[in-house]
C-alpha cells in the first residue's frame, strides 16, 4: 500500500519544481536586464 501511494506523489512534487523554475528562470532575466541596463548606463 505504501508503494503505490508513493507514486502520485512524486507527479504532484514534479509539478511545483517546474512553476519555480519558470518563476526563477524569469526573475533571472530581468535581474541580467536590469543589470545590463545599469552597465550600458555606467560604461555609457
Amino acid at each position: 500500500m505504501a508503494s503505490s501511494r508513493r507514486i502520485p506523489a512524486p507527479a504532484n512534487d514534479n509539478r511545483h519544481p517546474d512553476g519555480r523554475r519558470r518563476l526563477i528562470v524569469a526573475a533571472a532575466i530581468v535581474l541580467l536586464t536590469l543589470a545590463a541596463m545599469v552597465l550600458g548606463v555606467q560604461t555609457s
